[in-house]
């Protein structure tokens, strides 16, 4: 198998277990979604889409208006860019895929839930 890129994700995964690393990237077994995988997937896409201006923040994912409401989260701007794509830059010699959360200016922002709260840094 010859490989022609990596992810942040394929590189954590094999830092946390290269046994789990194997059996997902090289054997590709399926695996199913937990429970908090797919919690994140839906406040990840709440986020993205009230940072796109797609949504009001009334319309939030409920853990990351809790956010929201506390003042943490930036507000939705043109100048900022969501799911930022990292395309060109390479580890290694091997070329990196992936995104950035979110883009703006100088600041990188990656959106992390941990059950609760929804966080970033």
């Amino acid at each position: 198998m010859t490989w022609d890129h990596v992810s942040a994700s394929q590189i954590e995964t094999y830092e946390l277990c290269p046994r789990k690393w194997y059996f997902k990237s090289i054997m590709r077994l399926p695996t199913p979604e937990s429970p908090a995988a797919k919690l994140g997937k839906e406040v990840h896409a709440s986020i993205e889409k009230y940072l796109r201006g797609e949504i009001r923040a009334d319309a939030l994912h409920p853990l990351a208006a809790r956010v929201h409401r506390a003042g943490q989260m930036p507000q939705p701007c043109g100048r900022c860019e969501v799911e930022h794509s990292i395309a060109g830059m390479s580890t290694a010699g091997m070329p990196v895929v992936g995104f950035i959360d979110l883009l703006e200016d100088d600041m990188i922002t990656d959106w992390k839930t941990r059950g609760d709260p929804v966080t970033y840094s």
